[in-house]
């Protein structure tokens, strides 16, 4: 099995409005919207780029297509969480260095129940995030016990100053997964 992550494009629209409003996805993902092709394009739009990932202090949101043996499977984002959190009044000023969130779902509901998250995770962890972040977050909805057991599964702990009735804030250390970053930062 080959995990792979494709930058969005304007390409991917049909395909990301098709999972956004399938079942599966709308129970975790936006619940509250009803989306059409030219809401897609106004939420994603700005996503849609093939910047690399950078651990500035930006805004940006580096969002991909997850494939599976070249079959588009999912989306997943990554954004600086630093940003993210000053942005939303989020307090993570504890969690030392570069810190990343992620946001994802398996859109194609082939691949659901296969064990495929934890893998997803791990791979974009190692393929993208490693060089330029040292800690990787991510918060699923508390009641969301499949993804919060394969968040763990993927080396995710809970965060215990940050968790709220709702929301289970989980954290990865990414310094074993890239001896490039270390470099990079050496130079």
């Amino acid at each position: 099995m080959n995990i792979t992550f494709v930058p969005l494009t304007e390409l991917h629209f049909p395909l990301l409005l098709n999972w956004l409003e399938s079942t599966h996805v709308k129970e975790r993902w936006d619940q509250d919207i009803v989306y059409t092709l030219e809401l897609v394009k106004e939420k994603f739009g700005e996503h849609a780029h093939a910047f690399l990932i950078s651990n500035k202090q930006d805004k940006l949101t580096y969002a991909y297509i997850i494939k599976v043996d070249d079959e588009a499977i999912g989306y997943i984002q990554a954004y600086n969480a630093k940003a993210h959190a000053e942005d939303n009044d989020i307090d993570i000023s504890f969690i030392e260095g570069q810190v990343c969130g992620i946001d994802l779902f398996i859109g194609n509901k082939q691949f659901l129940h296969k064990g495929l998250g934890a893998i997803i995770i791990e791979e974009f962890c190692r393929q993208l995030l490693a060089e330029h972040f040292a800690k990787c977050l991510i918060d699923p909805e508390s009641n969301n016990e499949i993804a919060i057991r394969s968040f763990q599964k993927a080396g995710f702990k809970a965060v215990p100053q940050l968790q709220t009735e709702n929301i289970t804030w989980m954290i990865k250390e990414l310094d074993n997964l890239s001896s490039n970053r270390k470099i990079n930062e050496q130079r």
